[in-house]
């Protein structure tokens, strides 16, 4: 019984580390855009992409990328959950298990596919692959809503 009470504490200090780190380099992220200027990212399944040719809004090209803005390492997505709490996530397209910024995923909605080795990650499901081939993540960033600003970082 001793024994347990001395090994008690040492257990509880040490702890468990408690965080993720990515495959995917770190770059730079910045994205702010106004629901009113894109209303369809209101609506669950809508989607939105940063990456080095600008902003594309559910898969149609929208604008230049802005001074401001920064795409990650291969592009960034921003998907509408269409849930109340946490109703937009954003993730890195750079494939895990490719790891090639230039040959980026490209999402169609729901889901975000690899065109080099097939793998297809889930956008609702915390970019989750869904074939096995990658056993990570997509990357995933923090998402701000304040109505009617929506911003990614890192």
């Amino acid at each position: 019984m001793r024994k347990f009470l001395f090994i008690l504490p040492l257990l509880l200090l040490s702890g468990c580390e408690n965080y993720y780190t990515s495959s995917i380099p770190t770059r730079p992220v910045y994205m702010r855009l106004s629901v009113l200027q894109y209303p369809s990212l209101v609506s669950a399944g809508s989607y939105a992409v940063l990456d080095k040719t600008g902003l594309y809004e559910n898969g149609t090209w929208r604008r230049q990328l802005l001074e401001t803005e920064r795409y990650g390492y291969g592009g960034v997505v921003l998907y509408c959950t269409g849930d109340n709490l946490y109703p937009y996530v954003a993730f890195d397209l750079c494939c895990p298990f490719c790891a090639d910024p230039i040959n980026h995923c490209e999402p169609t909605g729901l889901f975000a596919e690899c065109p080099r080795c097939g793998e297809v990650y889930d956008l609702s499901c915390y970019g989750m692959s869904t074939k096995g081939i990658s056993k990570e993540a997509l990357k995933r960033y923090a998402v701000g809503y304040m109505h009617p600003y929506i911003t990614v970082s890192n």
